[in-house]
């Protein structure tokens, strides 16, 4: 059992969970995390990004502890501590830390992700997996994870990408923006941090989406919900082999350190200044 308490501070521990005496409001679907926890284990989405994110975690990853920020129902946090990683999952939802403690992870931690709770110069590795494209002001944000980041601390990020693939799924899961490579870049470096990877990855992905929500909510027909959601992060039998052909090489690309020149995602790295 590991000590966290260097790295927290003004929180309570109650029924197996680390909780602040806050609600922390997010933009984010209203029964979100109880209807994704029905579907990561069998989607594609969720499945394959966890892939990518273990090889960049393997091949960037300082010492210490891992802090999966905004980890949602601890689906990451899980993949990682299988292959021994000691993870820390902050979740401002309860309702999504009800659901990663039902994976038996031992530290949970009910907040926000901010010095109030958190000692600054503390966290080895921060992960904030889809989470910066929910936060109005990602600026603030990254200044505050910066804070709290070790002294050459490592964060990993994934957001969605393309803002030509933007309809109203986005809209409906809470999204302020999807990102282009540059942007990302800019936004990392502007608070001081140093880039050490970047790319896109599920370029299988661009086409289906931008078919199946982005034109559909250009012509105003599209109509989303979460039972639609759970049948697209399904992949069909007959496509199945051509997807992970495709993924695979993608994975193998991310371990080499090679970049994916497009994607539907983006993939970053870097380092505290």
């Amino acid at each position: 059992m590991i000590n966290i308490d260097k790295y927290i501070h003004d929180l309570k521990w109650q029924d197996g969970i680390w909780r602040s005496e806050e609600d922390d409001a997010v933009s984010y679907p209203e029964n979100g995390h109880n209807s994704f926890n029905e579907i990561e284990e069998n989607s594609f989405w969720f499945t394959r990004r966890n892939d990518i994110i273990l090889e960049a975690v393997k091949r960037y990853f300082g010492n210490g502890l891992f802090f999966d920020v905004g980890g949602g129902n601890g689906f990451v946090s899980t993949n990682l501590k299988k292959v021994g990683y000691d993870t820390v999952l902050v979740e401002p939802s309860f309702a999504g830390c009800l659901n990663a403690k039902k994976r038996s992870l031992n530290h949970i931690v009910n907040s926000a992700f901010n010095t109030k709770y958190f000692y600054p110069d503390s966290a080895e590795n921060i992960g904030v997996f889809d989470v910066l494209e929910h936060i109005k002001n990602p600026q603030y944000f990254l200044k505050t994870v910066h804070t709290i980041l070790a002294k050459k601390g490592i964060l990993f990020i994934t957001v969605p990408a393309k803002k030509i693939l933007w309809s109203k799924e986005d809209e409906w899961a809470g999204h302020y923006q999807r990102y282009e490579k540059n942007e990302i870049c800019r936004l990392i470096d502007e608070n001081d941090y140093e880039i050490l990877y970047v790319t896109y990855f599920y370029r299988v992905l661009v086409l289906p989406i931008f078919l199946m929500r982005t034109i559909p909510s250009f012509l105003g027909i599209y109509r989303e919900n979460a039972k639609k959601t759970a049948n697209q992060h399904e992949i069909k039998t007959g496509t199945k082999t051509i997807f992970d052909t495709i993924m695979n090489d993608e994975i193998e690309k991310i371990r080499k350190g090679d970049s994916i020149r497009f994607g539907s995602s983006l993939l970053a790295v870097a380092r505290k200044k």
